[in-house]
């Protein structure tokens, strides 16, 4: 029993790290910018997969642009992988949400539409 409280233990450590130390800012505007010049809304899941690989490889190299040493996640590790999936629903929110936004958009009407002239005769 006890090696089944401290297996617990350590998940909920695993857990409570990987949500401090979440690096949210790629993940947001990389998705922001794919769901904002998608052609299709559909595939969401697939294009969430491509928001975290770019976001991941963002967040790899951003140490190079001070001269440090690019960053590689270790993806064996339990912090990392609650990341992943972290990262990935986050993604798919924002694709929807952007999908949304960009129907909201499109409802508006535009301030250059003339207006219809009415067809009075008098």
């Amino acid at each position: 029993m006890s090696l089944m409280v401290e297996y617990l233990w350590l998940i909920m450590d695993g857990v409570w790290a990987a949500l401090m130390s979440l690096n949210i800012v790629p993940m947001v505007v990389v998705a922001g910018l794919i769901g904002l010049f998608q052609s299709k809304p559909a595939h969401f899941a697939v294009k969430a997969l491509i928001c975290l690989g770019l976001a991941i490889l963002i967040d790899a190299l951003w140490p190079l642009t001070f001269g440090g040493d690019m960053v590689v996640p270790a993806i064996t590790q339990l912090e990392v992988q609650i990341q992943m999936m972290m990262l990935c629903g986050l993604g798919y929110l924002i694709l929807k949400g952007m999908v949304r936004v960009r129907r909201a958009i499109a409802l508006t009407p535009s301030q250059n539409t003339a207006k219809p002239e009415s067809t009075k005769s008098d």
